[in-house]
């Protein structure tokens, strides 16, 4: 999903899917959620969809839906959260909401509670634009690794936002303080809670009246980058020529907003922020305006960091458990940070404007490795909450390594003035707290867990893996995590001084990225039973053309499929070892065609579905006396999803004005993926090696159509009991 990132250029959106809104929403981000090239053309429906606008380069507005709710993404914000999302960025809504607070007008505002309240309202109301909205950050929860639902009684504390859901949230966010602001230019009206949820459930065709139309792909002469109203610009501060990719900052209305009355009709939480109390007139309703455009900038300052990248690597893999009490293995892990500004020279124009909005120095953004930045390691599979506890002994079950250092004390064992000066205590740091060197660089130790209790002999060798990740800093230190009242210089406003908090601005940690999966050789008690890996593998393909004295074809099928089957020690109900199986497989087939004289038309159709399964699997293991041995076990089918396109054109000599050309594109889900033929797998026992199956077959045949199919089975089987 990076590929709209690097390239400059966003794809063209997906058509619609069929259904109701909630199977609209629920469709398209199963799709989007597929991190497949079908998925940020999903993505911009979806975003179309919900009735938000997108602004691209040359100031262009695409927009499906009218009214809609009266606000736009720029393109390069959808490139940024189409790139994180694709790499699993996310972060704690709470985490989120604290640092919003630092605004002082919310600091007294529940925000986990109230926005989790809001976007249940509205996947339950009547506004279609807003159902949607909320449905898809609803059916996006439920796509995530560890899913959710929003729509029930989930803890605020335990959601976790990705990158297009928090986008969203914040966009709409943005949107009801403008909408706030544009009720206070009535400078002598008060308002009410109540007229505010008044405004929010109001139809958009009350009174018969529609809202003023908005256009598609109208010329606007406005800017690209993010604007700040009546900013207050530093003598330190020189402006961008107007010639120049980001033209003027820091002034104008912000790009964000296309329509102010749509932004107050399509209220996305109304009263239940609590700040549309009565009182106050213009002034009041004039900080509003200010709130807006801190939560802009913050939201589009987020998006920058879709250029950082991090590449972590492990060397000498895989890591040896040990069997004893003792720690196992090292492995040392290197982190690789650096920015890749991709093809967007937005990124830097949004530095440049926080720098005018701020008079603060957020460097512009170069290309290569970063000096000085935190790297946070986290293991996200393989280890225990305390990444101190590989000391003394796993602290769970599913520990198998931990992080370890140059021989530092634990500050567990460090006594209880551990780390304060002048009360005696030994001196620690946090061990999974580094930073980049000159190359950008940061390093930690990856250590096996030891094995309380031991391992009785004889053992079996299991391969298991850890997971580790990053998360990022630009800004190390210690800020805590409590959001602070920390104010950066004036923004001007309609009532005056409304100050930009820098804890805003530097709590990115939740700008994760790295992600490494590393292999570990673990060791466990003897059963007497097979177990290891079966790997299948099937590819298939079929193709030709054909050629007539008017017209000539061709079509091309390809299918691809791959299972492994990861066996255990245990046995289903019937005695049969049983196996865990995860497969995934991808389907194209395309067909086209087109005249050869004359006026005739170019037509091609191409379906592109992939997908993934999880499930149980019964293996038999088969020795007989003469030392011949066979396998047998079953597949899954694979549902998978994707698009069906239809394209067409004229070619040669057509005068016909109304023979328009096609592009049509529909979704298709749960498409049936089975796997390729069977083969007899087995072989004969090696006798210096009785323990051990282990070997490789490939078969390939005419299959279907007279397409050729090739089909490959490795396996590697131990029974640690056998003599």
């Amino acid at each position: 999903m990076a590929a709209p990132f690097n390239s400059g250029k966003l794809p063209e959106p997906l058509r619609k899917p069929s259904g109701s809104i909630d199977e609209m929403a629920a469709a398209l981000a199963k799709q989007v959620s597929a991190r497949d090239e079908q998925s940020v053309p999903a993505l911009l429906t979806a975003i179309l969809t919900a009735g938000f606008g997108l602004r691209d380069r040359d100031g262009s507005v695409l927009q499906t839906v009218q009214p809609g709710q009266g606000l736009a993404f720029n393109a390069w914000e959808v490139a940024a959260m189409a790139k994180m999302y694709g790499e699993s960025r996310s972060v704690q809504l709470t985490y989120l909401t604290d640092g919003l607070k630092s605004i002082p007008e919310l600091k007294q505002t529940p925000l986990d509670t109230v926005l989790l309240d809001g976007i249940r309202k509205h996947a339950q109301g009547d506004q279609p634009l807003l159902r949607f909205w909320a449905r898809f950050i609803v059916e996006l929860g439920r796509q995530q690794d560890k899913p959710y639902d929003i729509l029930g009684a989930v803890d605020p504390k335990s959601v976790r936002l990705d990158a297009i859901q928090s986008a969203l949230i914040l966009r709409r966010l943005i949107g009801d303080f403008y909408g706030f602001a544009e009720r206070g230019k009535q400078a002598s009206i008060d308002f009410s809670v109540d007229d505010l949820l008044g405004v929010g459930a109001r139809p958009a065709w009350i009174d018969g009246k529609q809202q003023t139309p908005l256009f598609i792909r109208a010329s606007w002469s406005g800017y690209d980058s993010p604007q700040f109203v009546k900013v207050r610009v530093p003598k330190s501060v020189i402006r961008t020529s107007q010639g120049s990719p980001c033209g003027s900052l820091g002034t104008g209305d912000a790009a964000t907003i296309l329509d102010a009355a749509a932004t107050v009709i399509t209220s996305g939480w109304g009263g239940l922020l609590g700040l549309g109390q009565p009182g106050g007139g213009a002034e009041k309703y004039g900080k509003f305006l200010n709130i807006a455009n801190i939560i802009l900038a913050y939201a589009e300052f987020i998006a920058t960091y879709a250029a950082l990248e991090t590449e972590i690597t492990v060397e000498n893999s895989p890591l040896v458990r040990t069997k004893n009490s003792r720690p196992g293995e090292r492995r040392q892990l290197t982190a690789t940070v650096k920015m890749n500004t991709g093809g967007w020279d937005n990124i830097n124009c949004l530095r440049t404007a926080l720098n005018v909005a701020t008079g603060l120095d957020f460097s512009l953004i170069k290309d290569g490795s970063l000096e000085g930045v935190e790297v946070n390691w986290n293991l996200n599979e393989g280890g225990a909450g305390d990444s101190y506890s590989n000391r003394t002994g796993a602290t769970s079950k599913h520990q198998i390594v931990g992080f370890a250092g140059n021989n530092s004390p634990r500050i567990q064992s460090a006594g209880t003035n551990a780390g304060i000066a002048g009360r005696g205590g030994t001196p620690v740091g946090n061990l999974t707290r580094t930073k980049t060197n000159s190359e950008g660089k940061a390093q930690i130790y990856l250590e096996g867990s030891p094995k309380i209790p031991y391992v009785v002999e004889p053992a079996a060798t299991v391969m298991k893996q850890a997971i580790v990740s990053t998360t990022i800093k630009m800004k190390g230190g210690d800020i805590k995590g409590d959001a602070v009242d920390v104010m950066g210089q004036a923004m001007g406003g309609v009532s005056g001084l409304v100050t930009m908090p820098l804890e805003l601005l530097y709590r990115t940690d939740w700008a994760s990225s790295g992600y490494l999966v590393v292999p570990v050789e673990d060791h466990e008690s003897c059963t007497g039973q097979w177990r290891g890996t079966i790997t299948y593998t099937s590819k298939y393909k079929y193709a030709g053309s054909g050629e007539g004295a008017n017209n000539k074809s061709y079509w091309n099928e390809e299918v691809d499929y791959t299972a492994t089957i990861e066996l255990s020690d245990k046995r289903d109900e019937y005695g049969k070892p049983l196996a865990f199986v995860k497969a995934q497989a991808s389907e194209i087939r395309e067909r086209g065609g087109q005249g050869i004289t004359g006026c005739y038309r170019i037509n091609n159709q191409l379906q592109k579905v992939s997908g993934t399964a999880e499930d149980t699997a019964s293996v038999t293991v088969s020795v007989r006396p003469d030392g011949r041995y066979g396998l047998s076990y079953s597949l899954p089918l694979v549902l998978a999803s994707g698009t069906y396109t239809v394209t067409g054109r004229r070619g040669g000599t057509c005068r016909n004005p109304f023979d328009r050309p096609v592009n049509q594109n529909d979704p298709i889900k749960d498409h049936k993926i089975s796997p390729g033929f069977a083969i007899d797998e087995g072989g004969m026992i090696d006798p210096k090696r009785p323990n051990v199956l282990a070997g490789s077959k490939t078969v390939t045949k005419e299959w279907q159509r007279d397409g050729q199919a090739t089909v490959t089975v490795s396996w590697n089987l131990v029974s640690c009991g056998r003599r």
